[in-house]
């Protein structure tokens, strides 16, 4: 609830999947499953390097 605006969260097929409406599932996440995201995200798409996976440790 935001200025007492009920906010209802959409399903997954009403979503457009526009940067907007990913960021807006991500902050929905627990910061243990942003923390993962993150760790997958780096790899898939950032690892140019071919670095090794490490162990998720970043506490």
């Amino acid at each position: 609830m935001d200025n007492g605006i009920i906010k209802r969260r959409r399903t997954y097929e009403e979503l457009e999947n526009t940067a907007e409406d990913i960021l807006a599932a991500i902050e929905e996440l627990r910061n243990e499953e942003k923390i993962k995201l993150l760790n997958e995200m780096f790899y898939k798409y950032y690892n140019n390097k071919g670095l090794p996976r490490t162990e998720i440790d970043w506490e």
